[in-house]
């Protein structure tokens, strides 16, 4: 991988977008990555008869679903060997216009008239798809507005109240009824309270990015997967669209996309959240046409109906925020204006290159017990490639960082690198530092502390006690990120606690902390800045180049 792609889940589409999930990935024959079992085809069939375009030109024509909404019917209904669905939730993030709400207007009438559901195998092995004998499907927003746009889109798809009654359907103002009684499709926009002990069995999240904890929206999400919990066959499930949220915001839309990530890092028990989106690639000059007409064709996948002249004038409109061009129309996750930088530019930096035995580095470590994680991470002196060494997150460890493993890591690092320089913050693992200190400190070519006199230390550096030097270490990260020269290993958890990382002024410059959110860890992004720092060091210092081998039985 070179240093200007994504991290290893991402798919680079044909026309230069960067896709996550399966719609975008083929197999080794080049064609469409496409499920074995899927109730998809009997799905996209019953749609492609019964409903009809809810607007634009072909309005009242026969639905047709664009290739890459195909290919998301496909995955989306894939069921394992037992007839189970192999996703239980999901959320489709693509970027204005691509036609969210009538796909998912579409997955509402299925929903609740059309086969979706697992009824047993065919003779060929292949899975039948049936109705849900009772279904209640709900469309849900924190506002009225975050629903119109669906909503304004499901009449029109079922062709009014004759063509709906032939279907067996009594459409009121606000709920649809099937005849019998025995089937709801309705908009809801009430509080979690109200919602509490319903028992929808699909549900779709509208506008997730506006689902901010001041509306109520990471409430409002909780109750709706725990009344889908209900179900006891497990074939209730939810599906969010969303544009590209505001990190920081701690919406619905920013929590699936934190969940994807650590599932697709393989630090949760479940992998069965079906997250899609499809971006423009980072590096675009907002400032020349025929680049944003690039940009914005590959983040609009197949929705050929999306014109990016039309949408270029848009964004060199003077009054068009970028960050705003890049959420809205790019479908790029935009950094909060603390952020230390976008996160494209961090993946913009992820190398090819891992550390080899032997390799001479430097380490930083900063410790807690159980609240902030333990992280350990190490720089390689002849190119700065950052990689994480080892990370300790209390709560999943018991509550508490064991202390011992966190030792080994430690000894196994001596063994298996030349290091020449290991700091750690004192803080909380004083007693550590200085064992550390004794242990190694022989070998080191440069001391956290001077090397004689009241300060002397191999290994403890205070980090509260040198402000000054951290916001230049601060400083110099962005500085090399930015330009492209702070390579590392890409991976999640690292990019997580950078991308959480805000600036704070201080009197020589800016320093890092959490944002609003207290839960949101940065201990691999202070580690990952003094690394670069101690690297940089070393370099001024012509210590470098000084070789010499060492392993924790040396001392």
């Amino acid at each position: 991988m070179s240093a200007a792609t994504p991290n290893p889940w991402w798919t680079i589409t044909e026309a230069g977008g960067w896709a996550v999930g399966p719609v975008w990935r083929r197999n080794a024959d080049g064609g469409w990555l496409l499920p074995s079992k899927t109730l998809g085809w009997q799905a996209i069939d019953w749609c492609a008869e019964t409903l009809l375009q809810p607007d634009g030109e072909r309005a009242g024509e026969p639905w047709e679903f664009s290739p890459e909404q195909l290919r998301a019917i496909l995955w989306w209904y894939a069921v394992d060997a037992r007839g189970r669905f192999v996703y239980r939730d999901g959320c489709i993030r693509r970027m204005k216009g691509w036609g969210k709400d009538p796909f998912v207007s579409a997955l509402a009438w299925l929903e609740f008239l059309g086969p979706c559901r697992f009824g047993g195998w065919d003779a060929d092995g292949e899975p039948v798809a049936i109705p849900v004998k009772h279904p209640w499907v709900q469309i849900l927003g924190v506002s009225y507005d975050g629903t119109r746009n669906t909503t304004e889109a499901l009449r029109p798809m079922i062709g009014g109240k004759d063509r709906a009654r032939s279907l067996g359907v009594d459409l009121g103002i606000e709920v649809s009824r099937k005849d019998n009684g025995r089937g709801r499709l309705d908009v809801v926009t009430s509080s979690p309270t109200t919602l509490e002990g319903n028992r929808p069995t699909f549900a779709l999240l509208g506008e997730t990015h506006l689902w901010t904890p001041a509306q109520r929206g990471p409430a409002l999400a909780q109750v709706v997967r725990r009344n889908l919990a209900k179900i006891p066959d497990g074939s209730a499930r939810a599906m969010s669209i969303t544009n590209a949220h505001e990190p920081g915001e701690l919406s619905v839309a920013e929590e699936d996309h934190d969940t994807a990530e650590l599932m697709h890092a393989g630090r949760t028990a479940q992998s069965d959240f079906f997250y899609d989106s499809l971006e423009a690639p980072p590096d675009i000059d907002l400032s020349d046409r025929d680049s944003i007409m690039r940009a914005v064709v590959a983040a609009r996948g197949d929705s050929d109906w999306i014109n990016p002249e039309r949408l270029a004038d848009q964004v060199l409109d003077p009054r068009t925020p970028v960050s705003l061009t890049r959420r809205f129309y790019l479908n790029q996750i935009v950094a909060a204006d603390d952020a230390l930088f976008d996160q494209h530019h961090w993946l913009s930096n992820t190398s090819d290159e891992r550390p080899r035995p032997r390799d001479s580095i430097v380490m930083f470590f900063d410790g807690s017990w159980t609240e902030d994680t333990t992280a350990l991470v190490g720089c390689r002196i002849s190119d700065g490639l950052l990689f994480v060494i080892g990370h300790w997150i209390p709560a999943d460890l018991g509550g508490e960082v064991p202390r011992r493993e966190v030792e080994a890591a430690v000894a196994a690092a001596f063994d298996r690198y030349d290091i020449l320089a290991f700091w750690a913050d004192v803080r909380y693992w004083e007693s550590h530092v200085d064992a550390w200190g004794e242990r190694y400190g022989r070998g080191l070519k440069m001391w956290a502390g001077n090397k004689s006199g009241r300060d002397a230390h191999a290994v403890a550096w205070d980090m509260r006690g040198h402000q000054e030097q951290i916001a230049d270490a601060c400083e110099r990260f962005v500085t090399d990120v930015l330009a492209r020269e702070c390579p590392h290993d890409g991976g999640t958890a690292m990019a997580r606690h950078v991308a959480n990382a805000r600036r704070r002024p201080n009197r020589w410059g800016f320093t890092v902390s959490k944002g609003r959110d207290d839960s949101r860890k940065i201990d691999l992004a202070v580690c990952a800045i003094m690394a670069r720092y101690m690297r940089r060091l070393l370099a001024n210092q012509g210590l470098a180049a000084q070789r010499r081998r060492y392993s924790s039985a040396s001392f």
